[in-house]
């Protein structure tokens, strides 16, 4: 009797262990596809026209430091293009920018 429950705790132990690497694997192919997805938006923006990428990165959900700095490196002429609500929201977007791109683009935006 003590031998088919040891076969049994065998068993289910080695079923926890499985569940467990499984748990792991969809983790991690959870968040392949989350950089895939990262990734297959930047690649789209990226494409886009200075002002256009822009006006996408100002509408877009994601917080502003989602984005690359190159994204944003040659957008500081379009700022006086930009609708005013635009301006806005970039503005707002950049609140907490302290350095780097973000930092001159913010300062450029408070110039105009």
């Amino acid at each position: 009797m003590n031998l088919i429950y040891s076969t049994i705790d065998d068993h289910r132990k080695t079923i926890h262990y499985i569940l467990g690497k499984i748990e792991k694997l969809e983790k991690k192919l959870k968040h392949n596809l989350k950089s895939q997805n990262r990734l297959t938006e930047l690649d789209r923006i990226a494409e886009l026209n200075p002002l256009e990428r822009l006006n996408a990165i100002i509408d877009s959900r994601h917080a502003i430091y989602y984005y690359p700095d190159f994204m944003l490196e040659d957008s500081f002429e379009y700022i006086e293009q930009l609708a005013p609500e635009s301006k806005e929201k970039l503005s707002n977007k950049l609140k907490t920018a302290k350095r780097g791109t973000l930092k001159k683009l913010k300062l450029s935006l408070s110039l105009k």
